[in-house]
């Protein structure tokens, strides 16, 4: 995959046996595909070796050191083309399992803009206050109430006002 216009992969050793069954599918490629397929990536170094015995096997490596080997066994010309694509198309570095960042194994040196995440027991502070004062003050403006506890507050004042009059019964809330 290219990363600010440069491909990360930047060498690719292909190696197998000139006798070995499940090298078929790479010696048709190697023959048939392979220069085609160094030409339309031309920053790519490209390196067959040939062994006596066993199975094929593709090694990337890219351009921070880091190394990926794909297996060929039994591969057809088809999948050896999808293999080199694959490693063409990747980054140089290991993926992390989804479990693993939802963990929060993978950290970040560069903080958000947006601010940290914080659950709603931090984002609104503490508990509000009792609200039996404000109640038997002269009867504010509700523009009072907002600016003194806040809209969520504000909220909360209204909904245990309405929980609590015997006019309309509404159901109660864990608060």
């Amino acid at each position: 995959m290219a990363r600010n216009g440069v491909w990360e992969l930047q060498k690719v050793v292909l190696t197998y046996s000139l006798r070995s069954g499940s090298s078929v599918g790479v010696r048709e490629f190697v023959s048939d595909g392979l220069m085609m397929f160094a030409e339309q990536n031309p920053s790519v170094d490209f390196e067959t070796k040939i062994r006596p015995q066993g199975h094929p096997f593709l090694v990337g490596t890219y351009r921070n050191g880091y190394r990926r080997p794909l297996p060929l066994r039994n591969a057809d010309k088809a999948e050896v083309l999808r293999r080199f694509l694959e490693l063409r198309n990747t980054l140089g570095h290991r993926v992390p399992p989804h479990n693993e960042i939802s963990i929060g194994v993978v950290r970040t040196q560069n903080p958000s803009v947006q601010g940290v995440w914080k659950t709603p027991r931090t984002l609104y502070g503490p508990r509000l206050p009792r609200v039996n004062g404000i109640i038997n003050e002269n009867p504010p403006e509700f523009r009072d109430i907002v600016q003194r506890l806040g809209t969520f507050g504000a909220y909360r004042l209204l909904y245990r006002i309405m929980r609590d009059s015997p006019e309309e019964k509404i159901p109660a809330r864990r608060d």
